[in-house]
């Protein structure tokens, strides 16, 4: 699955050019945002829609960048439809503002999901791993 820079791209970039109204179908995209030159890799990110216990694993090796952004298409997905995910980030070297963002790139929206508050980032100490589970995420 090839890799998308999402955030890092001006022409793509955050800014929302329409709405998405319940029930479209959009593109979906999983970014890890990091501070520029530390090497980070997304080792596991998986996907279910809440009701369903198959797990679709999004990730097929290990997604290794220093740019400060590591991004992996979700799918299209209907908005409102709730989603559960697990992912595993790998701190190569240390990791400041780790930030989880996903952007609808149909309507061109970004939010930020980990951590739970918007103004914060992780650090992540060299050698360490974040995993975690996000559940019944709806998509917007």
């Amino acid at each position: 699955m090839p890799i998308h820079k999402i955030l890092l791209n001006d022409e793509v970039g955050p800014v929302s050019i329409k709405k998405a109204k319940p029930g479209d179908y959009c593109t979906y995209h999983f970014s890890v945002m990091f501070e520029p030159g530390a090497e980070c890799n997304l080792f596991m990110l998986l996907a279910k829609t809440s009701q369903s216990t198959i797990w679709h694993k999004l990730v097929e090796r290990n997604e290794t960048d220093n740019d400060g952004e590591i991004t992996m298409e979700i799918g299209k997905i209907k908005v409102g439809t709730k989603m559960d995910y697990r992912f595993g980030v790998y701190a190569i070297d240390a990791l400041q503002n780790v930030r989880i963002i996903i952007t609808n790139s149909t309507s061109k929206e970004s939010r930020q999901v980990k951590p739970d508050d918007p103004g914060e980032g992780m650090t992540i100490k060299k050698g360490d791993s974040w995993a975690q589970e996000i559940t019944a995420y709806e998509m917007f």
